[in-house]
């Protein structure tokens, strides 16, 4: 852990060797003009806590701390350390000397430093060698003490000749958005090159009726558009006048631009022809698939056109860029809730139930269980419907129902079980009558795993339950339910901290004592992120198994009842889960609430 010794500069290593003494850091004020700059630099260096700030920011900087933390608020004054997104203790310091350090940061940073209660912000510059970069101040006051928050941003560009003025242009400049007409011009030649392609088995003159087109290349762009924006869906919704083109970045939905209509209808029929789609039907429901070639190589896309009311419907879901998980690990999930799935899985029968909500990413976990299971010495059968056939698992034997040879989902189960199946596995499960078929088995001595929509692990349960499931045939048969959801992480490249609030800290049972701050998105985001202030998703997750569960879903219990049970059982619910992620840094507090305001 860091320590800080400010009157005696950086901790020398182990041994008798000695570390030259840091050259102080120059503080400038910023945010004002040149005499008003002048004069706070001025009269904060008269200060006696100047020179101690400058050692600070100075062991901030040679540490590469993008954080510190000014503690007053307790009877042991403290300073805290932000280093690679992780907040570190540094050594105590005598009150008086950090009375006297915050007092010059409130000078310079034009804070006011008569306020008694409040929160103030301010911002300076802080200069070590050739790198000058903006301190964003955050001051806290409570009749407590004061706790002060400064986070160092990116470099700057260096000052220009038309004065030191000028270089404040770039203040905070990764957190703002690129704008004008240069911009767009860039942004337009970092477009990824994409191109069109059939896939294998399919007719090619299908490529080859459109590579002509005029609305070929927009088609592209459109492609290469959320690339660039890490969108993984397209949605085009036309209407009489217009299409409105969204794209889904990390799960949440966001408008992108409206084209006029005769642009859409050439670009859908581009997208169509090439899926294998009817151009010119625009009100029953088709699906398609086809390649998109992203700088040379080829990614599957799947289009599915419906008409709606306002006229139709296209959704392109983009396999380029999504995850790639090899252990259920991955997804997010914490060691010892991996441990309680294994143990689940290593049982001889029984029903293990995974509920995540619409678009939750329920396949995704349901794939990362099965592969937890052990293959090699059970025999897995996975269930599925030959019109969405899932992703290939080793080891998984598939078989599956299907409407046009009309094969029903009970004639699979049966076909399954023909073999002597150790297991049986069925996703995103529906139909009544294949729940009843699938729960029987597990009743009967069969290991069981279905995926079902739901909001958390009871709701899955009592969705289940309206498939006709009878509430004492599922607490005899279930072992266990696992509840997940995904959220966005925060980009490591601009997430923020901000002094929390004591009585939201004791509202999320956090310590202040331990921790005064928590993460959030930067406003404006960055070039990283595009602009969201988040980067890819996690997922969290609860488990509720145990025999108070179970006792309670016999009584045919409410989904409250039920989560107090599970919660007996030692259950975490999802919202802790979520609050235990945001003070691990890995996503905010807004996430979590948009999250469940979602559901």
């Amino acid at each position: 852990m860091a320590v800080l010794k400010l009157s005696r500069g950086p901790a020398a290593k182990a041994g008798s060797e000695k570390k030259p003494r840091l050259k102080p850091a120059a503080l400038e004020a910023a945010g004002g003009t040149p005499a008003e700059l002048a004069a706070r630099r001025k009269t904060a260096a008269k200060l006696p806590g100047f020179r101690q700030a400058q050692a600070v920011f100075a062991a901030a900087a040679a540490r590469a701390a993008t954080g510190v933390l000014f503690d007053l608020s307790t009877q042991a004054a403290s300073v805290r350390w932000k280093i690679d997104n992780a907040w570190q203790d540094g050594e105590p310091l005598e009150r008086d000397d950090l009375t006297s350090l915050i007092a010059a940061i409130k000078s310079l940073s034009a804070v006011k430093p008569t306020a008694t209660k409040g929160t103030q912000e301010g911002e300076f510059i802080v200069a070590t060698g050739d790198a000058r970069r903006p301190c964003r101040v955050t001051l806290r006051t409570a009749p407590s003490g004061e706790q002060v928050l400064c986070l160092l941003g990116a470099a700057l560009p260096k000052p220009t000749g038309h004065g030191f003025g000028a270089g404040l242009a770039g203040l905070f400049g990764r957190f703002l958005p690129r704008r004008g007409a240069k911009a767009a011009v860039e942004a337009e030649k970092t477009l990824p090159k994409v191109s069109f392609d059939v896939v294998r088995g399919v007719d090619p003159t299908r490529l080859e009726q459109v590579t002509g087109a005029e609305a070929y290349p927009r088609a592209c762009e459109l492609i290469a558009a959320a690339v660039k924006e890490r969108a993984s869906d397209v949605i085009v919704d036309f209407t009489k006048d217009s299409a409105g083109v969204h794209r889904q970045i990390d799960g949440v939905m966001s408008q992108a631009e409206t084209i006029d209509r005769a642009a859409g209808d050439a670009v859908l029929a581009v997208l169509k022809t090439i899926g294998g789609l009817d151009p010119k039907e625009r009100r029953k429901r088709q699906s398609g698939q086809f390649l998109t070639v992203i700088e040379g190589k080829p990614w599957p896309c799947r289009i599915v056109t419906q008409g709606v009311p306002t006229g139709e419907r296209a959704q392109l879901a983009l396999e380029y860029g999504r995850p790639k998980f090899k252990s259920i690990a991955d997804t997010g999930m914490p060691p010892p809730l991996v441990d309680r799935v294994r143990h689940l899985l290593a049982l001889e029968k029984g029903l293990i139930v995974i509920a995540t909500p619409k678009r939750g990413g329920l396949t995704t976990l349901f794939d990362m269980v099965l592969t937890t299971a052990d293959r090699l010495v059970r025999d897995f059968v996975a269930i599925e419907d030959a019109a969405n056939p899932g992703a290939e698992i080793q080891n998984v034997k598939v078989v599956r129902w299907d409407a046009t040879k009309n094969i029903s989902p009970t004639a699979a189960v049966d076909e399954a079980r023909r073999g002597y199946p150790g297991a049986l596995a069925c996703c995103d499960l529906k139909d009544p009558e294949l729940a009843g078929k699938l729960v029987a088995a597990a009743d009967e001595g069969l290991l069981v795993v279905i995926g079902i929509r739901g909001e958390d692990a009871v709701d899955g349960l009592a969705n289940l339950m309206k498939l006709g499931i009878a509430p004492e045939v599922l607490s005899r048969a279930l072992l266990g339910a696992v509840g997940g959801r995904l959220v966005r992480k925060l980009c490591p490249q601009c997430r923020e901290d901000f002094l929390a609030p004591p009585e939201l800290l004791a509202k999320l049972k956090i310590d202040p004592t331990e921790r005064s701050t928590l993460p959030r998105a930067a406003e404006k985001g960055c070039d990283v992120c595009t602009g969201t202030g988040y980067l890819g998703r996690t997922g969290i997750f609860e488990i509720a198994s145990g025999p108070t569960l179970n006792r309670y879903l016999a009584k045919k219990a409410d989904g409250k009842v039920l989560r107090q049970a599970a919660m007996k059982d030692g259950m975490r619910l999802l919202q802790q889960e979520g609050i235990a992620r945001v003070a691990d840094g890995v996503t905010s507090l807004e996430e979590i609430q948009r999250s469940f305001k979602k559901a």
